[in-house]
């Protein structure tokens, strides 16, 4: 009889220690969210890791993966979710959750005067008064009048996004 109520608690014991593992296990996976919002503005091609993305609630997320997107996705729902520790972005018209992280060192401007490309060591001038100069080789050319611009801290230094140009460009602040 002894041994049978010692074997009754040890199966007890492991129960409990099992069934706390589990629930913890659980906390750490619950999914809470964190804002439902938009973007302003039409998702269409790759969104490639370290791509930037601000919301109509002006909150900056950078995509910690690469995003395939089905043809242009006009103004779509963004929902952002923390899992764990880690932030999730649901993208309306995108099936799997793409894993972000939240941005604050962020220029959100504009050009001042048209926009004409770069050429290896090009000066951007900006409305905000600031001015940032290419900091990586290449040549690129466009023409497009006074677009939209957001700069943004990235682990290789600052990136910046240009409104109608698919490529990011490596800049540093001119002091």
């Amino acid at each position: 009889m002894k041994k049978m109520i010692a074997a009754l608690r040890s199966f007890l014991t492991a129960l409990l220690i099992l069934t706390c593992f589990q629930l913890f296990a659980q906390k750490t996976d619950e999914v809470k969210l964190v804002e439902k919002t938009s973007y302003d503005g039409i998702l269409n091609g790759i969104l490639k890791e370290g791509s930037i993305i601000k919301t109509a609630s002006f909150h900056y997320y950078i995509l910690d993966e690469d995003v395939k997107l089905a043809a242009g996705i006009n103004n779509p729902t963004i929902t952002i979710n923390k899992v764990g520790k880690k932030n999730q972005m649901l993208i309306q018209g995108i099936d799997n959750p793409v894993k972000c992280h939240r941005e604050s060192d962020v220029v959100d401007t504009q050009f001042k005067g048209n926009f004409s490309g770069w050429t290896g060591s090009t000066s951007f001038s900006f409305m905000n008064g600031e001015t940032w100069v290419q900091d990586e080789p290449g040549i690129k050319n466009y023409n497009i009048f006074q677009p939209k611009v957001l700069i943004y801290r990235t682990s290789d230094g600052y990136r910046m996004k240009i409104e109608g140009v698919n490529e990011l460009l490596l800049v540093k602040k001119n002091n």
